[in-house]
């Protein structure tokens, strides 16, 4: 005796939807995690990447990645070594110089005044 499916009386259709194609990334997050220098604990940093097409992003498709060693990993990636010391240097500026300034937010509105 052969099974064989059952009948559904009232069928339901689902209509195909267009192709998208996700060519694109963006990132929407970035940690970097630099601990002081007398520490153990080695420097980190996560991303994710997000597909978009340039004006919808992809419900499916984010991957995270982590750098592990951030140090260890610079001496082998010159473009990571001149990132990572452009953004910490970057960081330590707005940190001493809002810090000086008792502000937490910059804007437009303010930066002027952060950065004089």
């Amino acid at each position: 005796m052969a099974l064989s499916d059952i009948p559904n009386p009232t069928p339901i259709v689902i209509p195909a939807k267009e192709e998208k194609i996700f060519d694109k990334q963006f990132c929407p997050k970035i940690e970097i995690n630099a601990f002081p220098s007398g520490t153990s604990k080695p420097w980190t940093a996560k991303f994710i990447g997000q597909p978009y097409n340039g004006s919808e992003v992809s419900p499916t498709g984010m991957i995270q990645v982590e750098l592990q060693d951030l140090k260890a990993l610079a001496e082998k990636d010159a473009e990571l070594a001149a990132a990572m010391g452009a953004v910490l240097a970057l960081v330590g500026k707005y940190l001493v110089k809002c810090r000086l300034k008792n502000k937490r937010i910059v804007t437009v509105g303010n930066i002027e005044e952060i950065l004089e």
